[in-house]
Order: structure tokens, then sequence, then C-alpha cells
């Protein structure tokens, strides 16, 4: 009998430890949710990127780094969203090693990017992230025909993977993430 109360009463504390931590998070989440939902949105990317490296999918243009710069920009402002944007395709491309010369131009088009949708935070997601990722992905084959024309048989793949992938998440979930941040 008392090693049943024991039991019960250490249950007892650790569904209090569970509620306590699940209460703080809550909180947390109300008084800063435009941090926690583009922190969530980046370990997201973070564990997307681990996991497509190591299937190998990345030729396919599959990422959340365009998802998370835009969310990023709209919701922290020019600074964060360009720094996390070059952050994010960094950490995206040392992921799935994708490490080459255009990351001379990768890197500094997510800032850009991300800068972009503070800039342009009035506009609706979907419609600034359709527009984007066109964008995007048509500086990306353009400076891929200048500089590596041997790769744009590559590229194409992974740009029409990548845009299917960006247009979806923009009109479907991008709206709603957007409005529980901000």
């Amino acid at each position: 009998m008392v090693h049943v109360k024991l039991l019960d009463s250490l249950k007892d504390k650790q569904v209090l430890k569970i509620l306590l931590i699940l209460s703080a998070f809550i909180l947390l989440t109300l008084v800063f949710r435009k941090f926690v939902i583009v922190a969530l949105l980046v370990v997201a990317e973070i564990f997307t990127s681990i996991t497509i490296g190591i299937f190998g999918f990345a030729r396919w243009g599959l990422e959340l780094a365009t998802l998370t710069t835009v969310i990023a920009g709209m919701v922290l402002g020019p600074f964060y969203g360009f720094t996390l944007g070059m952050i994010m395709v960094f950490v995206h491309l040392l992921s799935v090693r994708q490490f080459g010369f255009y990351v001379l131009w990768v890197i500094p088009t997510y800032g850009l990017l991300g800068l972009a949708a503070a800039l342009f935070s009035s506009v609706p997601i979907n419609t600034f992230g359709t527009y984007a990722i066109l964008v995007v992905n048509g500086i990306f084959l353009l400076m891929t025909a200048v500089f590596t024309a041997s790769n744009l048989l590559k590229y194409f793949k992974y740009m029409g993977g990548n845009i299917l992938l960006n247009l979806v998440l923009f009109n479907t979930i991008a709206p709603l993430l957007l409005r529980l941040a901000t």
C-alpha cells in the first residue's frame, strides 16, 4: 500500500511538472509568438534538410528555407529576415551537402528575399510567396546559365520541384502560419 501511494505521489509530481512546463510554454508562446513560430520553422527546416540530405532528395528542390525566410522577414522585420534567410539557406546547403560555386549567389539572394518579405509585408503572403519563388528561381536559373551552364539540366529538375513545393506551401500553410505569428 505504501509502495502504491509513493508511485501515485511520483506520478502526481511528474504530471505537475509536465503541466507547469506546458503552461510556461503556452505563456511564452502567447507573449513571444512571433519568435516561437519562427523558431519552430527553423527547427523544421533543419530537421527537413538533414532528412533530405540523408535520403538524397535534395536534387528535387525540397526545402523549407524559402518559407522560413519569408515568414521571418514578414514577422520579425528586415534585419532578421535578411540574416535568417542567409543562415537558413547556408544550413540547408550544408545539411544536404550541396555546397558549390553557386553559393555565391544563393546565400545573398536568400538574404535579400528576407529583406524583401519585410519591406512587402503588407502584401498577402500567398501572393508574395508565389512571385518570390518565381523570381528567386529565375535568378538562380540565370546565374546557373551564365556561370555553370553544365549544371542547367540538373537545375531544371531542382527548379521544378522547388517551385511546385513552394507554391503549395505559400498557398496552403503559409497564411495560417503568418496569422499565428502576428
